[in-house]
């Protein structure tokens, strides 16, 4: 999964933003320039991010939310939310 190619985006759109004590976490959703969707969460206190590679946007939609519903039940809280 490390083709350069995949890397090249179109465009990107920030789904979540949550909070918890001090910390933040924000889930950003990209469409690749050679197809599929790029998901990556990113946590203010993580030194490194997490990336997911889709090839469908439902499927990356799906698993963001599973995501934002995992934080949410451990406390987190939504800042804001953009679809």
């Amino acid at each position: 999964m490390d083709d350069p190619d995949r890397k090249r985006t179109t465009s990107g759109k920030q789904l979540w933003t949550l909070h918890k004590g001090g910390r933040s976490v924000s889930l950003l959703l990209t469409d690749l320039e050679s197809g599929g969707f790029e998901l990556s969460v990113t946590r203010s206190d993580a030194v490194t991010r997490s990336v997911q590679l889709f090839r469908v946007r439902e499927d990356a939609m799906a698993e963001a939310g599973h995501q934002v519903t995992t934080y949410v039940a451990h406390g987190w809280a939504i800042d804001g939310e953009a679809r």
